[in-house]
């Protein structure tokens, strides 16, 4: 009975210093993990205009890409990469229109002049199989990389706000939800003029 109680007050005592010792330390070192550092970039560092058309994290490279009205650059978290050096590669400092994902995770955009840039390599590079984003269907098709897409999903204006979910392509066109199935768009419902609620 004795040694009980010594053992149940000891465990207790060293239990609690223990506990108190553990917690300081977890909390420190979570303390010291929550530190962010935040950079503004703009005309001032590098970047060639303060006009941003898009941004994309490349999660392989750990680059910042920026789409910009005066080219594409590359970020790196010291200083910008323009690309558009020479005279066959000069309209990549050109306006870009579109930047974007497709479903697989390709990173490209869209020039001034309709053609297609991706990114390989760390390195834009102007496509010339792909032809040019002519319009918005265009678009649909190389992002989400169909080959197929009915004659009256051609004829209306796709809105450029698409989304991949659960394998399934959506779309919003004038206020209206729509789905790929099948080579063609289906529709689902009308959307509110508030689409913050929509994914």
């Amino acid at each position: 009975m004795c040694i009980k109680l010594v053992i149940n007050q000891f465990f207790s005592a060293s239990f609690r210093a223990l506990l108190i010792a553990l917690f300081l330390f977890c909390s420190l070192h979570s303390f010291a993990q929550l530190q962010y550092n935040f950079e503004r970039i703009n005309t001032k560092n590098g970047l060639p205009t303060n006009a941003i058309k898009g941004l994309i994290f490349d999660s392989s490279s750990r680059f910042l890409w920026v789409a910009t009205e005066s080219g594409i650059v590359r970020y790196s978290g010291h200083g910008f990469q323009s690309f558009g050096d020479n005279e066959n590669t000069a309209v990549l400092n050109g306006r870009i229109v579109i930047f974007d994902k497709t479903n697989i995770g390709k990173i490209y955009g869209k020039l001034i002049d309709e053609r297609i840039f991706t990114i390989k390599g760390n390195i834009p590079v102007i496509e010339n199989k792909s032809g040019k984003l002519k319009s918005e269907a265009d678009y649909f098709r190389y992002k989400h990389n169909i080959r197929n897409i009915s004659k009256d999903s051609l004829n209306i204006d796709i809105d450029i706000r698409d989304y991949y979910l659960n394998k399934n392509i959506y779309t919003k066109i004038n206020f209206r939800l729509y789905k790929y199935v099948s080579s063609h768009l289906k529709y689902l419902t009308i959307l509110s003029s508030d689409e913050s609620g929509f994914v």
